[in-house]
């Protein structure tokens, strides 16, 4: 048996440092040292932009943006910073998009820094920066920066972006955005210079089956069979996911759609997990879920070294990140809080009878159901032939 699919990215934070700024040039500088972190420029004026507006998994609208044949969505930004042709321009306020939430990162005592988050400025620049900070959903943070434009000419075009992200394993799901950054554009009025935020949607794979709830969570239930000469398997993955594009607290409620143990659901299901999963043999529904037998999924003559859920020393809520099923628990016993994702799986091709013995799945159809503490549940079913 195996437990759920690791559903996050471990994120590099990459700093570079630029000299200078080459028209028409694409430049990767490999140091840092100080001043400025910047990853690859393109400068252009040939930059195709269409606008539309479509929906992402995050349920938020996505005002969508093409740059060079890939699709971002895009934020205008430009009210909110105060630019400096020499110093730091800086984003008067941080700004959460699409999961991400970017905000100005300069050197201590750099000049036009925020003195509240960066130190008093007593040093200047001998030319313009504009730095940022991303912070991802899984709490992944990664720093860009670009020189400010040597000429903001009206439909010039550069665009910064961070290193493309490692692939996601099939079946499972991203923590955040492939690529993130952000646009500069020469505008015809003051300050002459448009910055738009750009977020690359991810393309999620859609639950088997899933249910909303009051507080803005998704209880989301995969489900993935096969089957080939050496018998049937299935694979099942149940999580809790924050269709906010903010941080979002839910205060526990330990209230349980059907009361499960420690051998008819994941392995260490029991032990702090704040969503859970099951199956029966038959067609069950919500309506009569209550009557069934689960199915004893997890070897009872078996010791398991069961890590430490979301839910361990009952937490009086949990903190989820934007757009995401990572999670922190607050208010915990004796403040043993614990951090992580709002999830739990299995995969398996039969169950332990009651007398410890393993069984095949027998030809038949099964129910499957994934449930949360906040009474939501979500059915799906497969057949074995």
């Amino acid at each position: 048996m195996s437990v759920a699919p690791a559903r996050g990215f471990n994120r590099l934070a990459v700093a570079v440092i630029v000299a200078a700024v080459v028209i028409g040039a694409a430049i990767i500088a490999s140091s840092y040292s100080g001043a400025l972190t910047r990853q690859t420029v393109t400068e252009t004026t040939t930059t195709t932009r269409t606008v539309t507006t479509t929906g992402t998994s995050s349920q938020t609208a996505c005002s969508e943006i093409t740059v060079n044949g890939t699709g971002y969505c895009s934020l205008d930004v430009t009210d909110n910073m105060t630019f400096q042709q020499f110093g730091y321009s800086v984003l008067n306020a941080p700004v959460t998009f699409m999961g991400v939430t970017f905000e100005t990162t300069c050197q201590l005592n750099g000049a036009n820094c925020a003195a509240e988050s960066h130190g008093a400025a007593q040093s200047t620049v001998s030319s313009g920066v504009i730095p940022f900070e991303l912070i991802f959903p899984d709490s992944g943070i990664q720093y860009l920066g670009a020189l400010y434009p040597s000429c903001t000419c009206q439909g010039q075009e550069e665009y910064y972006l961070t290193p493309t992200e490692t692939p996601v394993a099939p079946g499972t799901m991203p923590g955040t955005p492939s690529r993130a950054g952000f646009l500069l554009e020469g505008a015809s009025t003051a300050p002459y210079l448009r910055l738009i935020l750009l977020v690359e949607p991810w393309q999620s794979p859609t639950p088997t089956a899933l249910a909303n709830s009051a507080n803005n969570l998704q209880l989301q239930l995969f489900l993935n069979s096969s089957s080939s000469a050496s018998g049937f398997a299935v694979s099942v993955t149940v999580d809790d996911y924050n269709t906010l594009a903010s941080a979002n607290n839910v205060t526990a409620a330990n209230d349980w759609p059907v009361a499960l143990n420690g051998l008819d659901g994941a392995i260490c299901g029991d032990d702090g997990a704040i969503v859970g999963l099951a199956v029966a043999q038959g067609h069950y529904t919500p309506s009569n879920v209550t009557a069934a037998k689960f199915l004893d999924l997890v070897n009872p003559g078996a010791t398991y070294n069961c890590p430490l859920y979301l839910g361990y020393a009952n937490p009086t809520g949990f903190r989820f990140l934007p757009v995401s099923d990572m999670a922190y628990s607050y208010g915990c016993d004796q403040q043993l809080c614990m951090s992580g994702g709002a999830s739990t799986g299995l995969t398996f091709s039969g169950y332990w009878d009651q007398g410890g013995a393993f069984v095949s799945f027998p030809r038949g159809t099964y129910t499957v159901l994934g449930e949360d503490e906040w009474g939501d549940s979500a059915f799906t079913y497969f057949t074995v032939s």
